[in-house]
């Protein structure tokens, strides 16, 4: 058996970065420009950096925000793990 060991990882503080949005915002803050995921689309590699899925996740988050001040009493929200456009 291999001894496999982890880097050492300084995590963030998840009292303060309690959601996907903050922790989001924290990685495009540090690392912004750096690759977030990868995706092969038709035999192409589309990259996305922590700053482009900042932005996105911060415009599904304000919009969300407003859409529920419309105080619908049912609602829901399908979202897929592929950027696009």
């Amino acid at each position: 058996m291999s001894n496999l060991t982890l880097p050492d990882l300084a995590l963030p503080d998840l009292r303060v970065y309690d959601t996907l949005p903050k922790l989001v915002a924290l990685h495009a803050r540090d690392h912004g420009g750096d690759i977030a995921m990868r995706e092969k689309d038709f035999g192409i590699w589309r990259t996305f950096t922590w700053g482009q899925v900042h932005a996105r996740v911060r415009a599904f988050a304000l919009g969300m925000t407003s859409w529920a001040s419309c105080r619908a009493r049912w609602s829901g929200c399908s979202a897929t793990t592929v950027p696009t456009g």
